[in-house]
């Protein structure tokens, strides 16, 4: 490679004027890691916060950690890529390796673990360095795609779904909140076999209509009648309820419309104390099941379901800008109109 300098977004200093666009030198793979040409990285609400300083990281560093790109140079010891392959990764870059959850493939759960786009340089720039062990490739039928660019944020759905909570064919499961997770979400039901219904509220209309549009089976935008449909597919209540929108409302009515016996999977993030009717979860034996990022077995599952595609990313990227155009974009990102803002070295 001739290239010995590129572009990358770095948080450097504290405040949002702490984030800038910079040049720095091309990094270089070392042992198993694999030197990537970005091409796309999608703006998580992780980024907005490490920008605002209210997420922990490990400064100078570049941001970005939902992203897909070109493998341009091989680590002397990194196995099962070659140059040309396309691939999207993990956020793990770095674990202990030898706890129980390191072994078991939830690197999530290393009490040592720093992630890509925080603690060590991400993708918001045109090269990255990444471990080849947390990389996946890209599937034939979904290369030179922008959207595939949220793969990290559709395998934390495959977690929830496939690792955290037991969905069987028929279940009924009820996807709370229609953004970019409750979509991934909902489609991940679907293929696990259940009945999925959608809700939101009014103003979320046109994110349940594309609900309806990745293979939903019902939804509803009005709250004080989503038990009245759950009840008409399943006369005892939703067999899971997956709560993806962190609003606490959205989480007693989690609890209200679930049967006994059944399960609440949480994925929204709430970012300060609650309060919620834990009697009430007792008394009808909920299994509350929660969940954070995602594992190995959850991204296999994800790339499976891609190559088959029976799931869909493409109305999950609501713009795309260039990476100089970066301020305009975290604005966009920062207002939540959309789904994922993507930036293009």
């Amino acid at each position: 490679m001739k290239e010995t300098m590129m572009r990358a977004l770095v948080k450097s200093a504290p405040g949002p004027e702490g984030l800038t666009l910079e040049q720095v030198s091309v990094p270089k793979p070392a042992g198993d890691q694999l030197l990537v040409r970005v091409r796309a990285c999608a703006i998580c609400g992780t980024d907005v916060h490490i920008r605002r300083d209210e997420y922990l990281h490990y400064p100078p560093v570049t941001l970005g950690h939902e992203f897909f790109g070109d493998v341009v140079e091989v680590g002397a010891q990194a196995a099962g890529f070659a140059v040309g392959d396309q691939v999207t990764a993990m956020t793990a870059t770095s674990t202990c390796g030898q706890c129980p959850a390191c072994k078991s493939g939830y690197l999530m759960r290393c009490e040592q673990r720093r992630s890509v786009g925080s603690g060590f340089n991400g993708a918001m720039a045109d090269y990255i360095v990444i471990p080849a062990s947390i990389c996946y490739r890209i599937p034939d039928n979904h290369r030179d795609q922008n959207y595939m660019a949220v793969c990290e944020p559709m395998s934390c759905a495959a977690h929830l779904v496939f690792d955290q909570c037991e969905i069987r064919g028929g279940d009924v499961v009820v996807v709370m909140g229609p953004g970019a997770l409750g979509q991934a979400a909902a489609q991940m039901a679907k293929a696990a076999g259940a009945f999925v219904i959608v809700s939101g509220v009014p103003k979320d209309q046109e994110r349940l209509d594309l609900a309806m549009e990745n293979g939903a089976d019902a939804c509803c935008a009005d709250p004080a009648v989503l038990k009245k449909l759950v009840l008409k597919y399943n006369p005892y209540g939703a067999d899971v309820v997956l709560e993806c929108s962190g609003a606490v409302p959205a989480l007693k009515s989690a609890i209200e419309i679930c049967r006994r016996g059944g399960q609440i999977g949480q994925l929204g993030l709430f970012g300060r104390p609650i309060e919620f009717p834990m009697d009430q979860l007792v008394m009808k034996e909920i299994r509350l099941n929660v969940s954070m990022g995602s594992s190995h077995q959850s991204w296999q599952r994800l790339m499976t379901l891609f190559a088959q595609n029976a799931v869909h990313a493409d109305k999950l990227v609501s713009a795309v800008f260039p990476l100089e155009r970066w301020e305009e974009a975290f604005a966009m990102a920062e207002s939540g109109s959309g789904y994922r803002i993507v930036l293009v070295p």
